[in-house]
């Protein structure tokens, strides 16, 4: 039987080494919610190295010591307050529109059915706007590329997930491939959300829903409980 003396001692230099990481990692933070603050303050026009830097308390060196340019901490930073936004949608809000969809107390729109609670890339307007104006504005295109693939891959799986829990609660039909729904459902979604950035809405009244209810009404297990247009705008799809 080995004895506390047998087994392996971390040495100062592995204590050391932790310990700078988790300096690093905690650095690198601070500076993502410095960059947050700033454009919440600024807009993202305004958020500048130099108010980043000061947000943060520390210098600008600081911000090229973590991130190789201004643009990959706007990049970095905005695409975390997504992935935030969506766990939080995708843990907390559709299961319990969900649960209000199956139990029939929930919203008898298309609007307010399948498309929020599944049928959505988590994206909201602002989010969109804010992170495609980043990404246009990124000089590195590696950085660009990256930061979106990592994050649509991220949300695409949450969103599966979230399919498969639409499925058992029998909102949408259990006999489609979950993964080829929120593939559709996706397309569908963020086309419109860039759409919106540049300011192009469905007409205000029933026509976007019908033609909603038409497109989408055969994936859902019972399509009579969200053929009611003008259901409001509560929930936005």
């Amino acid at each position: 039987m080995s004895s506390a003396s047998d087994l392996p001692q971390r040495s100062s230099d592995d204590s050391g080494a932790i310990s700078r990481t988790r300096s690093s990692e905690e650095t690198r933070q601070r500076l993502l919610d410095a960059a947050l603050g700033v454009i919440d303050r600024d807009g993202f026009e305004g958020a500048k190295v130099q108010e980043v830097a000061q947000a943060a308390g520390m210098t600008t060196g600081a911000i090229y010591s973590h991130f190789r340019n201004m643009d990959e901490l706007l990049a970095v930073a905005l695409a975390g307050r997504l992935r935030q936004a969506a766990k939080r949608r995708h843990e907390e809000e559709i299961p319990e529109a969900l649960e209000r969809l199956s139990s029939g107390t929930g919203r008898a729109s298309i609007l307010g059915g399948p498309v929020y609670v599944g049928l959505r890339s988590g994206f909201s307007l602002d989010e969109t706007q804010d992170l495609v104006r980043v990404l246009a504005a990124t000089t590195s295109s590696a950085v660009a590329e990256q930061v979106w693939r990592d994050l649509v891959q991220e949300m695409f799986s949450s969103a599966v997930q979230t399919m498969g829990i639409a499925q058992r609660f029998g909102v949408v039909r259990d006999d489609l491939d979950a993964r080829s729904l929120v593939l559709f459902a996706q397309c569908l979604t963020m086309g419109r959300r860039l759409l919106q950035t540049a300011g192009i809405e469905p007409a205000q009244d029933e026509s976007w829903e019908a033609v909603l209810a038409h497109a989408l009404g055969p994936l859902l297990t019972n399509p009579a409980l969200y053929e009611q247009p003008g259901g409001g705008s509560a929930e936005n799809g």
